[in-house]
């Protein structure tokens, strides 16, 4: 699958359905990157090209193998000084993958291995710091944010108890460093990826507060939301 592709395309799309309007409002959750329908058609179409192929690679991947190996967790996660940084990127990246195979196979192991990573760092993280900190949330967001939303939305192991310890972790920890609080988010691509990151946190926590500012900020801002954008996008 084309990962980065997915969370810009999901990213634009979001932002896009609220390019007519004065104001954000109140949403229906939209689901991070993909909606069940979205989801039920991939899998319907595992035996097709380019379906096939994406999913052959992905269920190749060792981030997506059940003999995956946890990295962390750790208490601090840094990037520029980098401080457990490849380890946390690692578990993120198995997150995703994880949750993606407990989706297409139906085998409940994914589902558990997928969860129990991203709860041991959810239990566990309380700072994610360095000069380029920033960048990495936005980097990774379809990957924490779109695992633990589909393992919420799929999941029946799934529990309150695992929302609430993931939404502290994505509010507390991440929310602050993504800089998509702000109203001056950085230039360019720096200010897409604060949105990336901002609008992960905010639908999986239907905060819609949140998701109202990071909306409002991707219409207005000229440094890098849609005034800096060219015509091509």
């Amino acid at each position: 699958m084309k990962q980065k592709k997915s969370i810009l395309t999901a990213l634009a799309f979001l932002l896009l359905l609220m390019l007519g309007l004065s104001r954000a409002h109140a949403y229906t959750h939209p689901c991070i990157p993909a909606t069940l329908d979205d989801l039920a058609t991939i899998k319907a179409s595992l035996n097709q090209e380019p379906w096939k192929s994406g999913y052959a690679a992905l269920a190749a991947d060792g981030h997506s193998s059940l003999n995956y190996t946890m990295q962390g967790p750790f208490a601090t996660v840094n990037r520029n000084p980098n401080l457990n940084l490849g380890q946390w990127e690692q578990d993120m990246i198995a997150v995703h993958h994880l949750a993606l195979m407990w989706y297409f196979t139906g085998n409940t192991a994914y589902a558990q291995k997928s969860h129990d990573i991203l709860l041991a760092w959810a239990n566990t993280q309380t700072s994610f710091g360095g000069q380029e900190g920033d960048l990495d949330l936005g980097d990774y967001a379809y990957r924490y944010a779109g695992g633990a939303d589909l393992l919420r939305g799929t999941w029946p192991g799934w529990t309150a108890a695992d929302t609430t310890a993931v939404e502290n972790l994505f509010l507390n920890v991440y929310w602050p460093t993504s800089f998509a609080g702000h109203n001056i988010t950085g230039p360019a691509n720096k200010g897409v990826i604060y949105a990336e990151s901002g609008i992960a946190i905010a639908v999986f926590c239907d905060d819609t507060a949140k998701f109202n500012h990071v909306i409002d900020n991707f219409r207005t801002l000229p440094a890098s939301g849609l005034p800096n954008t060219l015509p091509t996008g």
